[in-house]
Order: C-alpha cells, then structure tokens, then sequence
C-alpha cells in the first residue's frame, strides 16, 4: 500500500490472502491509491463476500479476476470489472484468447448447468510436457486437454464456478464434501480471522470434517456449530476444530492442505 502511494503504481496482482490483508490495514489507516487503474487478482478461490468487501474497502470498481494455472501459462478466464455486481466468486465465462475451456466429468465428457467437474483447458498457451517426467505428463492431459485439478461448474449463464481441489474432496460416509464450501461459511463466522477445511481419518466413515482456524480466542465449538447448522447441511459441518497461530499457505495464496493434513497424522 505505502509502494502504490509513494511509487504512483497502476496495476497491481495478487492473490485473494493478499488483497484481504491489505484491506483490514487500509480499514485503519489511509493510503493514496488514486494512481491504481487495474486490480487484478488471482491464484487462488474467493467468495463473493470477500470480492465485495474488497471492493468496498478499496473504494473500487476496477477489480479483475484471473483464473489458470502454470501449465497454462497465461490462458485461462477472466471475470471483468463490469461483471462483478451479479457474478463475483466466479472465474468468468470467457477464455483467454486461443484457449478453449470446458468442464468435464471422469469419462471426459462435458457436463451440463450446475453439475460439477473437472475444469479443463486446450490452447495455443499450454506446456508441452513436463519435464523429464513422462508419467506425469500422461496423468496431466485428458484427450488432448490440460487438466487443472480444479472442480468447477458452469451457472444458467455460463459463468464457472471453482468448487475446489479434486485432490482436497473430502469424503465422509461416502458423501463427497467440498472445503472451500465450509470455509465460505466458517468465514461469516465474526470470531474467525483465517480458516482451512480438511479431511482426516475416522475409523467409522473413511474420513471426518476438520476446521483448522486462526482467531484472538478459542472459539465456542457449540456456538459454531449451532451457527452453521441453518448454513450447511449437517454432514458438512465440522466435528473437530483447532485454533492455530497461522494458516499455511504458498507464495500464490493457495492453502497447503497437505502440511495440515500431515501435522494432525503425527499428533
């Protein structure tokens, strides 16, 4: 923020963690920011609730929304300034040019409105090969297509939608459960500064529903679980919290679910 004021800069990316940083700051102190002519983020989910408290925060209606991987390189989706008021927490509905973008289930076949699946690209953009690692590369494509690893679906109007990490799924009795679903919620939650979901073991249902959480306190289990009840389902709905000082994540935003994971095997 003090860069943008003193260094007149236009544009700026970063990844969702990033801008919601930023905003609790500028929420408490004030920076010149009138040189800004294009936010852009990316790297990582966001709900629409965030979207728009950043908006909000930084006084802005030039907030643009990337989506894509490395892979990739610079194809993927874009969801404009102009289409945030009705579509915020979406990637957008237009490719990047030269990149074709479907969602596909596990035979590879397209799905239709509001089912989910694997987001695929197919471009001009896309890595050749990963490097020295034929295996991987075989795993990477689908019919000529780059799988993201992304779950998504299309809306009524075209618009994609992240659901989550296929490799992040949790299932719990034979139910598949999306974190990013439950975090969305756990983040309405006012004593709740950070949050990630995931999957451990349970010898009754394969896996259970843990929230891993940053706040000045230790939260009321009752009083969050009472809160999501008229939120989630009741499958979804964590049964087991642990306040922890900082959620990890890389240099992108993404959270690293598997350290979590790995920390709670060796408790």
């Amino acid at each position: 923020l003090k860069a943008i004021e003193t260094e007149k800069i236009t544009h700026f990316f970063g990844a969702p963690v990033a801008y919601l940083l930023a905003a609790k700051i500028l929420e408490q102190q004030k920076f010149d920011l009138s040189s800004m002519e294009w936010f852009v983020y990316g790297g990582a989910p966001i709900g629409a609730n965030e979207v728009r408290y950043i908006q909000k925060v930084f006084e802005t209606d030039r907030l643009t929304g990337v989506y894509g991987l490395t892979e990739a390189g610079p194809s993927g989706s874009l969801l404009f300034p102009e289409e945030h008021d009705k579509k915020a927490g979406s990637v957008g509905r237009r490719a990047s040019l030269f990149t074709e973008l479907k969602i596909v289930d596990e035979k590879g076949d397209e799905v239709g409105p509001n089912e989910i699946g694997e987001v695929v690209l197919r471009g001009l953009g896309m890595m050749k090969e990963y490097y020295n690692n034929p295996e991987a590369t075989e795993k990477a494509f689908i019919d000529g297509w780059l799988r993201t690893g992304d779950l998504g679906r299309y809306d009524e109007d075209g618009y994609i939608w992240i659901v989550d990490r296929v490799k992040d799924i949790i299932i719990s009795g034979g139910v598949n459960i999306y974190p990013f679903e439950v975090e969305q919620e756990l983040m309405k939650y006012e004593p709740i500064q950070d949050v990630a979901v995931v999957g451990v073991p349970h010898p009754e249902w394969g896996e259970t529903v843990k929230a891993f959480y940053v706040s000045a306190a230790p939260i009321d289990e009752a009083d969050v679980k009472a809160f999501l009840s008229t939120r989630l389902a009741a499958h979804k709905i964590p049964r087991m919290y642990e306040k922890i000082d900082a959620i990890p994540r890389n240099a992108t935003g993404k959270i690293l679910k598997h350290q979590l994971r790995k920390e709670y095997e060796l408790k």
